[in-house]
């Protein structure tokens, strides 16, 4: 079958690529007869393997004998001689190679030039200079267009140096950081800077809140409040501490300022703790008692509805007092 194969694709016109195929076929095939050939003829069997290698070896020759010939066909690329860096304007059809005639008349003008000893000047006695070409390692553009030259120092040894920069037009102004504007706390001159930071270090540091220690936050825009937050929507950040009081400050963890729970020793801090307190520990309540809390805004608490259905929201809820009903 591999003979077979070979006499049929073979031919004298047979280009490199028909005989790169038929190799690949023949080693296939001799694969696929080594495994399920039924021949038990030892002569045979190498009769018929060693003329397959030798059809092989002979594509092998073959194909050698076509890479050299193609090689040689390549015909060779023409030499020229280019001086004083003309090689692009040759490249770039500016120059054209002489033609004979032209070599003769410059032959002819150099053997004037040896009998007489001077060269004719047919353009005159104008003088021309050789036009410099700025290189583009050491030229520079100013501002205005022109074209400067100037030699730009570099170590040969340095590596370079990419630069990543912003174009000056692309630069903005560098601004120095402001001092931030600075507000004391009333009571031991410690800097805030926010109304939020004065709240909370009233309460860690004083135990106290703006409205116990009688303490009103007024903003630029002109609110007043006693907590922080009108600043929390408010564009202003400066703000005045004002005190509108002449009390003694009320801490948060006053015991004389809190009732005492009228069935033990605790001191509830809100009249909200008061009643959990009561309900939780004496399952029992402010009625039950007879007794009801007073907040210093001025609303009286008989319950858990009452607190939070009547009571002022803005009000800080801690200070209040007990009252005992009075039965009539």
């Amino acid at each position: 079958m591999s003979l077979r194969t070979c006499s049929v694709l073979i031919t004298p016109s047979s280009d490199h690529d028909d005989i790169m195929r038929i190799m690949k076929a023949l080693e296939l095939e001799r694969a696929i007869a080594v495994v399920q050939s039924v021949n038990e003829n030892d002569v045979f069997r190498h009769l018929v393997y060693g003329l397959i290698e030798s059809v092989q070896l002979t594509l092998i020759h073959k194909q050698k004998e076509l890479i050299d010939t193609q090689i040689s066909n390549v015909p060779p690329f023409p030499s020229f001689n280019f001086e004083n860096g003309f090689l692009g304007d040759y490249l770039d059809g500016k120059i054209s190679v002489a033609t004979q005639s032209e070599e003769n008349s410059i032959n002819d003008d150099q053997e004037d030039v040896k009998e007489n000893g001077k060269p004719e000047d047919s353009t005159g006695t104008k003088e021309v200079k050789k036009e410099e070409r700025p290189s583009e390692k050491t030229t520079k553009c100013e501002k205005d267009g022109d074209m400067v030259i100037a030699p730009k120092r570099r170590s040969l040894t340095a590596p370079k140096r990419l630069s990543v920069s912003q174009p000056e037009s692309e630069k903005k102004p560098r601004v120095m950081n402001r001092r931030r504007w600075k507000m004391m706390c009333p009571e031991c001159r410690h800097p805030v800077s926010k109304a939020s930071e004065l709240v909370s270090h009233l309460r860690s540091k004083h135990s106290t809140t703006p409205l116990l220690a009688g303490f009103t936050i007024r903003c630029d825009c002109g609110n007043e409040s006693h907590s922080d937050h009108h600043f929390r929507e408010c564009d202003n950040t400066k703000f005045t501490v004002i005190r509108k009081t002449d009390e003694p400050i009320r801490r948060i963890h006053d015991p004389k300022e809190t009732p005492q729970c009228v069935m033990c020793e605790t001191y509830p801090s809100t009249p909200g703790g008061y009643i959990d307190h009561l309900h939780r520990y004496h399952k029992t309540t402010l009625i039950q008692n007879g007794i009801y809390l007073r907040c210093k805004c001025g609303i009286d608490v008989h319950s858990t509805a009452t607190l939070e259905s009547t009571h002022n929201k803005k009000c800080d809820g801690r200070l209040y007092t007990l009252h005992y009903r009075i039965e009539e």
